[in-house]
């Protein structure tokens, strides 16, 4: 049975999961393929195209097309209505007008999602928090254990975490797919407001800000309300710069207004003692099962991090791909439970298009590019690092999810503290505040970080013997680490760990996302050629292969 599930209802993040006899081949984010990032008001036609490619399928192949939102649950929301008719068209672009569909609740598919994506077999909580769903902010499940989703609490759209963090990501001049910077900026402020107007309601959260009884409505003027009250409380809010020149210059010194890093760190600080409050609740109410965070507010890496720290009895997890590109997932397992075929769990967050060596190098050689074959790539990579270089890196099949976790990563060396303003104004081109993490082998995790595992580089802890790594840890002194699974992660990549640990007696490396500010991550050889070409990076290592500067 051939099933493809779709994402992208509420304007951004379209993506396409491909189920083939009850195994998950391939999961595409649309913009990772359009290059325009977030896919904002894009379909995932590009997606499902290449799922079809990729395995030789022709429309008439498939048995379902499963979509992850239903409009019918909020007529009036516009968003929907237009990702409706997106994905109309799509369907009759790439011939699917007669595929069987079957429509799921958006926060359901969340939440099936968090369930296969973070690798939990049995039963569990999950915990879905967004901006928003059709009809809820924040919803609570029960999954797994071979029955149904379980709808335990569910918190309305007025009473979103997510969309107080993204009213103060707009405040703080960040714009539109901000919050991470917001959560960056948080470790320059102090916490001096509380946002109580959104508070813990047993299994869920309320929200006493006025608000008309339309869902969409309602839920926007709660947005403005937030943004009102950030001016109120903290001062006028921060303006977008527009050049580069200008988002950079005030960055570089630091003297960006200390009331916008205020508003930051009180956003962070409350939306953590929050979602804490509701995970003590949760692990109070069912002991012992494990509590999946999911949802685009699992992003925050801060709260995750605090989570562990504060909850050691909890059995937390966390999966690569928690925001709404990652829905589609769940989409195509429920389509593909109703019609009688169970699936199985993924192994690992490289579920995305790869290409072979022997593919790379026809691509190299019909381009012309000179390149050589190092015979040991980890060596003179880790050589190069630890000599200041900086090395885009594209290996294997693509991670899903906003981490780069070491199949498309630029790499540099932990120990230069220096690299971190070249990585950021001159090849990344972004905020000069703005941190990096590491990668490390799982036998260096105790050494550097109070967690034994964290495969995602979604959560934050502080840095044991900080000033060894001074690259990778921010001025809050926490870093987010990548955790290296040997079983799923590209061979290569652990050769390079392993060749920085014989040289510097640790194998850690420096991880961040192969693009430049504004850009998805890296997708194809041709956009990881283009990037490195259109960048200061030393080197390339594509494959088995090695491009460089010096020829």
């Amino acid at each position: 049975m051939r099933i493809i599930g779709v994402s992208g209802g509420f304007g951004h993040e379209a993506s396409a999961t491909l189920i083939v006899d009850g195994k998950i081949e391939l999961i595409v984010e649309e913009e990772r393929l359009s290059r325009r990032k977030y896919a904002r008001e894009e379909a995932a036609t590009r997606s499902v195209l290449a799922c079809l490619r990729r395995f030789d399928l022709a429309p008439r192949d498939l048995d379902a097309l499963a979509i992850s939102w239903d409009s019918s649950l909020d007529p009036s929301n516009d968003r929907m209505i237009a990702a409706d008719r997106a994905l109309a068209a799509a369907r009759g672009e790439l011939g699917l007008d007669d595929t069987p569909a079957f429509v799921f609740d958006h926060h359901r598919c969340h939440a099936v999602t968090g369930q296969y994506m973070s690798g939990t077999a049995e039963r569990c909580v999950v915990v879905v928090m967004d901006g928003r769903g059709e009809n809820a902010s924040t919803t609570v499940y029960l999954v797994g254990g071979g029955e149904d989703e379980d709808v335990v609490a569910a918190s309305p759209l007025t009473a979103s975490l997510g969309t107080l963090f993204a009213a103060v990501t707009t405040y703080c001049g960040f714009g539109y797919g901000g919050q991470g910077k917001t959560m960056g900026l948080a470790a320059f402020g102090t916490p001096r407001h509380d946002f109580p107007e959104l508070s813990p309601d047993g299994l869920g959260f309320r929200c006493s800000l006025p608000a008309p009884g339309d869902p969409t409505a309602g839920h926007r003027a709660v947005y403005r309300q937030w943004n009102d009250i950030c001016a109120e409380v903290f001062g006028p809010p921060r303006r977008p710069a527009l050049s580069l020149s200008d988002r950079l210059r005030p960055l570089r010194s630091g003297d960006f207004a200390p009331h916008h890093a205020d508003a930051a760190a009180s956003v962070q600080a409350m939306v953590e003692a929050r979602i804490e409050t509701l995970v003590r609740r949760l692990a109070s109410e069912y002991p012992g099962l494990p509590v999946v965070l999911a949802g685009g507010v699992a992003l925050n890496c801060s709260a995750n991090g605090r989570l562990r720290r504060v909850l050691p009895d909890v059995d937390l997890r966390y999966l690569p791909i928690p925001q709404d590109a990652g829905v589609s997932v769940g989409a195509a397992v429920l389509a593909a439970r109703r019609l009688g075929e169970a699936t199985r769990l993924p192994a690992g967050p490289y579920q995305g298009l790869g290409w072979s060596d022997a593919e790379l190098a026809d691509l190299l050689r019909r381009y012309g590019i000179g390149y050589h074959e190092p015979p040991d790539l980890a060596a003179e990579v880790a050589d190069r690092l630890l000599a200041g270089e900086v090395i885009g890196w594209f290996q294997g099949r693509a991670e899903v999810g906003p981490r780069a976790l070491g199949h498309r990563s630029i790499l540099a060396s932990p120990l230069d503290a220096a690299v971190v303003d070249r990585l950021n104004l001159e090849i990344k081109q972004r905020e000069a505040w703005r941190p990096f993490g590491p990668s490390l082998l799982p036998d260096a995790m105790d050494k550097w970080f109070p967690v034994a595992d964290a495969p995602f580089m979604i959560e934050a802890h502080e840095v044991r013997d900080a000033a060894m790594l001074p690259a990778v840890v921010h001025v809050d002194g926490t870093s987010r680490p990548h955790c290296v699974d040997d079983r799923v992660c590209s061979p290569r990549y652990v050769a390079v760990l392993e060749a920085m640990r014989r040289r510097t007696g640790h194998g850690v490396v420096l991880n961040t996302s192969f693009n430049i500010d504004g850009e998805p991550i890296v997708y194809t050889p041709d956009d990881a050629l283009r990037t490195y070409f259109s960048s200061t990076l030393d080197g390339l290592a594509l494959g088995p292969f090695l491009l460089h500067r010096s020829g």
